[in-house]
């Protein structure tokens, strides 16, 4: 034999050694370990004082390192003479059947395993499984059918060294060698498993997916053990066969053809065969809650198809707000620039103007710088696509020109609309004057900061939006980066999409705020011209220059503390709906990220702040809040020179989201997506008992069967009942069934929820237990079993993978059973590694 040098399973075994004290009954083994049983056997052990425990914690890979480097130094240990290994157990494959896809666009085939029942006469624990119980002899393993073996090692071999193809026009499962693949997607509600996460191999020659052969042997030996079926496959490599074309073809199919006559065996040809991604339903064993949706790369044998590509989301949702936001931007300085124009404006109406004609005036000009950047984009694009080999379509850059012309269009209707509004004797006599607000008291900067933003809240308002839509998105990015790994998976109209975040997103968002810092920095501007006599006063009455630049920065501060609270409360929104969880475990961290819109507003603030600390006293007091020409000039160079930066910043977005469209194409054109999609309809969960009619009974029967079913715990208790000392699980209140899983209603059923919690601070950091709470039965008076049909976790840090306990976190687990409206008591059964004592729960339940 030669040894596999990698393991790919990933499990261990714990041994718990404890030390108890019994005495000695009659000086004999025999009949204390009698006495022991008789008092209860384990039961009875665990009520006695032990010695501190120890425990040892083997695992897979350190066994199998220890055998090959055993074997590599020749230091194997030897057996007695004449021992031998036996093997009883013959490989076996999955049964599938078809399976109405879920979600066809995204998986075309999907499949799901038929579980198999061990026939009564094979001694087999395992009574449920995946694959058929194949054994050497007849059922029961007669024994002098069974292969023996006396296996000598002789060498090692990595697979990874194998020279294999890499192709993905060639790929083919090597089961010999590696693991199948598989990936986890969806729960058995088919809802998006968040992230992806890889189902691995297990030592249960009967589970879903097995590891390789760990060991391979010669011909000789083979047919030894086998006897004629020894060999089920043979892979030639055909040579001269380097390329996949006619010629390739050809030679393969000769060659196919000369075994097939000389052999009588069936050939494959698997040049430009190609994985297709399909969907596999792993529904529940007996006692065991189902795994739900597992994708899996099927291979189709002579048919290069191309690679599926994720249905991808985000690009066009991002450049979205940042249109949004540009569409704020250019609004409020449209609207600033309407204030600042009043005096223009109403001297134009008193020679005869009408309102209508200076609404016309402020179309045309917006219409004049659209189509200034509209150009300046064209010409960019236009240029990038002369040079290159046309990666954009001529019509999409056509698009991309008009959308800066059509921002500006729309930043321009209300001012045409508040145009109207001007009063020519009012505009002229007194400027832009505002009456003050008082929300608090104003004796201290915070006060008449808040007072301010609260006076003009139409325009604190403009900056708020323009600075919490990128950061909501902002934000969620995050979510998506740091605790999905980068990809999003949910279902979006009837789809399976996958939002991946990238580089490019997180530029976008950085575009978009740099737009709010613009739109902040415009409207406080602003906001400082029009409050020069306040201002001017201030500095009369002895303020210094610092304290007038810390009144406005705390506004902008105000302002952006606002905007990311609103952002921070969309962003949870978002991943409430998306992922369907709340994120607790990382509300913390996104809180933190409050810390961008502060410092957006602040960073908009600072030359409004330079420009209040420059106002003297004798140059405002005793005038209105009049604009210069200066001052005009200014906005509209800045309104022009970022209205040209803004388009060009959004051409670039759509520029990249059209190569990312490009690079993530097929490139093989061979072949499309098949339109033949499988059918069919899931096979229930394997259940322990049928339902049985309830008889009515006397209430001392009623107790005589709680009794029994409580019985089986060591700790007996209710939900909400008195936690016993030194025990990590317990059970609280019952709850209302969550109305976000979306369960169906059965006719002549209810959904019970009960809360389990499982906390055990003493343990290791990073340590962890098996724990499944999702396999937890509760048994009805008359022997009916139910398994959850849904949970939902609250600390994903606690419990992971549906079996795992990390401690020292606290795991809570709402597990959602659906019962018979007329069972009124179950017993609820629980027992796992991560907790010493099994536990019985009565569950009482009102109404019917």
């Amino acid at each position: 034999m030669i040894l596999n040098s990698h393991e790919y399973v990933d499990a261990y075994r714990k041994y718990r050694y404890e030390k108890v004290d019994v005495p000695l009954v009659n000086d004999s083994m025999t009949e204390t370990v009698q006495d022991i049983m008789k008092k209860g056997g384990k039961s009875y052990l665990k009520t006695l004082p032990v010695q501190p425990a120890k425990v040892y914690k083997i695992t897979t890979n350190e066994t199998s390192k220890k055998l090959v480097n055993d074997i590599l130094k020749g230091t194997v240990p030897s057996k007695p003479a004449g021992s031998f290994d036996w093997m009883y157990l013959k490989p076996s494959s999955v049964e599938y059947q078809a399976l109405a896809s879920p979600f066809a666009t995204r998986w075309p085939f999907a499949y799901q395993v038929t579980p198999q029942e061990v026939p009564e006469d094979v001694q087999l624990a395992k009574r449920t499984m995946y694959r058929k119980a194949r054994s050497f002899g007849d059922t029961s393993i007669n024994l002098n059918s069974v292969p023996k073996m006396k296996l000598k090692f002789i060498g090692v071999f990595d697979p990874q060294k194998l020279d294999i193809s890499k192709d993905p026009l060639t790929e083919l499962p090597m089961e010999t060698y590696f693991p199948a693949k598989a990936q986890w997607v969806m729960d058995k509600n088919e809802r998006p498993v968040n992230p992806v996460r890889d189902v691995k191999p297990t030592n249960d020659p009967f589970d879903f997916l097995t590891k390789p052969p760990s060991m391979l042997t010669t011909l000789d030996a083979a047919f030894k053990l086998r006897g004629d079926k020894a060999i089920s496959a043979i892979r030639v490599n055909v040579k001269g066969v380097e390329a996949m074309n006619a010629t390739s073809e050809k030679k393969l199919q000769a060659v196919a053809q000369e075994i097939e006559d000389k052999t009588g065996l069936i050939t494959d040809v698997t040049l430009g065969s190609s994985p297709q991604l399909a969907l596999t339903y792993l529904p529940g064993l007996k006692n065991e809650s189902a795994l739900g949706w597992v994708q899996q790369p099927w291979i189709k044998l002579g048919s290069s198809m191309a690679i599926f590509q994720e249905a991808k989301v985000g690009m066009s949702g991002v450049i979205a707000s940042v249109i949004a936001v540009a569409l704020v931007y250019v609004f409020s300085s449209n609207i600033i620039l309407l204030y600042a124009r009043k005096k223009e404006f109403a001297i134009l109406l008193s020679l005869g103007w009408r309102p209508r004609q200076l609404s016309k005036l402020l179309f045309l000009e917006a219409t004049l710088l659209g189509t200034f950047v509209a150009l300046i984009s064209w010409t960019i694009l236009g240029s990038f696509w002369l040079t290159t080999d046309h990666p954009i379509a001529l019509s999409r850059i056509l698009l991309i020109g008009l959308a800066g012309l059509l921002i500006y269009w729309g930043g321009t209707l209300v001012p045409m609309t508040l145009i109207r509004r001007i009063q020519p004797f009012e505009s002229m006599r007194s400027g832009e004057v505002s009456k003050g607000r008082r929300l608090v008291c104003s004796q201290s900067i915070f006060g008449m900061s808040l007072n301010q933003l609260v006076t003009y809240w139409q325009r604190t308002l403009l900056s708020i939006v323009a600075i919490a839509l990128p950061t909501s998105l902002f934000i969620f990015f995050l979510f998506v980066t740091f605790r999905l790994k980068g990809v999003l998976y949910a279902t979006w109209l009837g789809e399976y999409v996958a939002l991946e975040v990238g580089t490019m997103h997180y530029v976008a968002m950085a575009v978009a705020l740099l737009i709010a810092i613009l739109t902040t920095m415009e409207i406080m501007w602003q906001n400082v011209n029009e409050r020069k006599p306040q201002l001017a006063i201030l500095k009369v009455t002895g303020w210094r220059d610092g304290w007038s630049r810390l009144l406005v920065l705390t506004e902008g501060m105000l302002t952006g503390l606002f905007a990311g609270m609103i952002g921070l409360l969309i962003a949870l929104a978002m991943i409430g709906y998306v992922y369907n969880q709340f994120p607790i475990n990382e509300l913390l961290f996104l809180s933190v990220m409050l810390l961008i819109p502060v410092v957006t507003g602040v960073l908009g603030a600072l030359l409004p702040a330079q420009r209040a600390v420059r106002i003297t006293p004798n140059a405002a007091i005793g005038s209105v809040a009049v604009n210069t020409q200066v001052t005009e000039r200014r906005f509209k160079l800045a309104l022009g020179s970022i209205g040209i930066v803004l388009v060009v910043g959004v051409s670039s977005l759509f520029l990249f989201a059209s190569n990312e469209d490009l690079s993530q194409a097929p490139k093989q054109t061979q072949a499309t997506t098949p339109n033949v999609q499988t059918t069919g309809a899931k096979l229930a969960d394997m259940k322990q008992n049928e339902s049985k009619k309830t008889a009515s009974l006397s209430q001392t029967e009623i107790d005589k069967k709680i009794k029994k079913l409580m019985k089986k715990g060591m700790v007996q208790t209710t939900p909400g009942g008195k936690r016993v000392s030194n025990q990590f699980f317990y059970v609280n209140p019952l709850i209302e069934t969550p109305k976000e899983l979306n369960l169906k209603e059965k006719s002549g059923y209810r959904f019970v929820t009960i809360p389990v919690i499982l906390d055990n601070p003493s343990e290791d950091e990073g340590a962890y237990s098996v724990y499944r709470p999702s396999t937890y039965v509760i048994t009805a008076l008359d022997g009916t079993e139910f398994l959850p049909v849904d949970y939902v976790n609250h600390n994903e840090k606690a419990w992971k993978n549906s079996y795992q306990h990390f401690s020292p976190h606290k795991s809570r687990v709402d597990l959602v059973y659906q019962v018979p409206v007329d069972q009124k008591v179950f017993v609820l059964y629980a027992s796992d590694e991560a907790f010493p004592k099994p536990t019985t729960v009565k569950i009482e339940l009102e109404g019917s």
